[in-house]
């Protein structure tokens, strides 16, 4: 059984961007070149304003503070650190990497450095996993054959990403690349975002699907939120017995299951 409650409507949200929870608030980033932070009972207030930088779209947690991709057209193309109080600095400058046709997308906090997906040129399909590691910046992984990475997220021995060919790469700590699963091929379409909860995936798609993955690699649909009318659904955390989403309709939805 599956229940959908609206926190909060009316945001100005574009796929890719993602959501964070950190002691119960809910940070969304948005088009508007601010993040906002959301309380449990709807209240929408402004935790950073970024325009210094451009449009924020990956967003995670890490050690009590924030990392947040931001994409811009001259100074931008960033990865920046975010206070829970709302400062903001560089953790590190992107532009060599994303070039004049590229950005950045979504980011991992890793144990030991972490790891941004990076479109170096978005028009051609071309992309790559960066490391970030004391604010330095070096290639990580190329994701070659399966485009443009636009999510990524840690896990225990290594890190998972999405790419816009709807396939799903298991990336080990040296960088290798190994694809286990084409949610396209499945019918299920394009990852924009996903979260790893126990030894599940969770995941967002273009075709309007929230997506649970099992260690089988078994894909089954947790909620079609555009067919019900709440929009594409962008990003997702995990917060109390379910999951947040952002859609591209401005939704910030509680999606409460009883799957777990």
């Amino acid at each position: 059984m599956v229940q959908i409650s609206l926190i909060a409507q009316g945001l100005p949200i574009i796929n890719l961007q993602g959501v964070a929870v950190l002691d119960g608030e809910i940070i969304v980033a948005t088009l508007d070149d601010r993040l906002l932070r959301v309380s449990q009972n709807g209240d929408v207030t402004t935790l950073a304003n970024v325009s210094r930088y451009g449009i924020p779209f990956g967003i995670v947690e890490k050690n009590g503070n924030y990392l947040v991709t931001v994409s811009g057209e001259e100074i931008g193309d960033r990865l920046l650190r975010v206070t829970k109080s709302g400062f903001f600095f560089t953790a590190a400058n992107l532009e060599s990497v994303c070039g004049s046709f590229g950005g950045p997308f979504g980011v991992a906090a890793g144990n030991d450095f972490d790891v941004v997906a990076i479109a170096t040129d978005i028009s051609s399909s071309q992309g790559c996993l960066i490391r970030v590691q004391r604010g330095r910046v070096s290639i990580f992984a190329d994701t070659g054959s399966f485009g443009v990475p636009f999510t990524v997220i840690a896990t225990q021995d290594g890190f998972i990403a999405g790419c816009e060919t709807g396939q799903l790469l298991r990336v080990s700590l040296d960088g290798k690349v190994t694809p286990f699963l084409n949610l396209a091929d499945a019918g299920f379409g394009i990852p924009f975002n996903l979260i790893q909860v126990g030894a599940n995936l969770i995941i967002t798609s273009n075709t309007g699907n929230l997506l649970e993955v099992d260690s089988d690699g078994k894909v089954s649909v947790i909620a079609d939120l555009g067919a019900l009318g709440f929009g594409i659904p962008s990003g997702v955390a995990a917060w109390n017995d379910g999951y947040v989403v952002t859609t591209n309709a401005g939704n910030l939805l509680h999606v409460t299951t009883n799957i777990y």
